[in-house]
């Protein structure tokens, strides 16, 4: 990846997190929330950024560098972060990125961790290891210029190959009663997703564990568990869906498939694609990102004297008024 500004290379590389060789050829690292470098010097130089963590080391590239007016100064994003380049026994590099800090018992917090297996450059990504997905890297800026935006291939959102990539995400809020966690711990298996919501009145819990599958696998449904719990004895009934007959009752999650390539050549980026049993399906290429943009969490302050309104974030929106540069 080229040398880009921090706040660029930090959305691109979350941008680009839905990313693989033969299951022999990867590692299978742990989700864990643990550095696994000491610094820029075993851990990518220039690609390498530890800023807002309690780590020893904390404190690195944490400036902008987009060579404009804000060049040298602080990025005002707050956001825990850590992007390192970490390296398995067979010498293949990946990105390895973690967004934000795990929450403790008791906490509410947010927290995301990925690895993403690097490709070497091409002409058409700099010249440099790019990580299995799309994206400009034009000035080296790539999605970090405008990482909501819904041009796919500025951004590379949601063109990665899901094989190449292993990615935890984990969301506590207590006012909601939610706990939610999402992990693909193996780079050939497809995800889990748990989710559980607990208040004074009832408690849920949903599973849909895809793990038992790979990626060129149609016909294996996941396992579920789907149940519902009153706790005011006040309130009869409740569900859950293991008594349902099986003639009743037909998962569908965990049946698609992902073909490549996925990669870059001289020329650009060649995506590879989803099928659906059904032939349904999410379109990654007509999602609007800046809907998933929370305002009040991520204010868009960034230009000299106050808050600007916009539907993007990124390098372009921070160094360029409101309503202008894609913003």
């Amino acid at each position: 990846m080229p040398a880009p500004a921090s706040h660029s290379v930090r959305s691109q590389a979350v941008a680009l997190c839905l990313l693989t060789l033969p299951a022999s050829a990867l590692a299978e690292f742990t989700l864990n929330w643990t550095p696994l470098t000491s610094g820029p010097s075993d851990g990518g130089g220039t690609s390498y950024f530890n800023c807002n963590r309690p780590d020893s080391g904390a404190g690195v590239n944490c400036t902008s560098h987009d060579g404009g007016a804000t060049n040298g100064t602080v990025d005002p994003d707050k956001t825990p972060f850590l992007q390192e380049v970490v390296t398995d026994v067979d010498g293949k590099r990946y990105f390895h990125v973690i967004v934000g800090l795990p929450p403790g018992p008791g906490e509410d917090g947010f927290a995301h961790e990925t690895f993403i297996q690097v490709q070497d450059g091409t002409t058409a990504c700099g010249n440099t290891y790019c990580p299995y997905a799309g994206g400009s890297y034009n000035a080296f800026s790539g999605s970090g210029d405008a990482p909501l935006s819904a041009d796919l291939t500025l951004t590379g959102n949601g063109t990665a190959d899901p094989t190449k990539v292993i990615t935890r995400q984990v969301i506590v809020d207590s006012a909601m009663g939610l706990t939610q966690e999402f992990i693909k711990s193996s780079f050939t298996a497809k995800p889990k997703i748990t989710q559980s919501v607990v208040s004074s009145d009832l408690s849920t819990s949903f599973t849909l564990d895809m793990s038992n599958s790979g990626y060129s696998d149609l016909s294996t449904p996941g396992t579920m568990t789907n149940t519902l719990t009153f706790t005011d004895p006040a309130i009869p009934g409740g569900f859950d869906a293991a008594t349902i007959p099986s003639s009743g009752i037909q998962i569908t999650g965990g049946r698609y498939t992902y073909t490549g390539p996925g990669q870059w050549d001289s020329s650009g980026f060649t995506p590879g694609s989803y099928s659906y049993w059904d032939n349904g399906g999410f379109d990654t290429s007509t999602a609007q990102w800046s809907s998933f943009r929370d305002d009040a969490q991520n204010p868009l302050s960034y230009t000299s004297g106050g808050t600007q309104t916009r539907n993007e974030a990124g390098n372009t929106c921070k160094t360029t008024s409101a309503g202008s540069g894609g913003c």
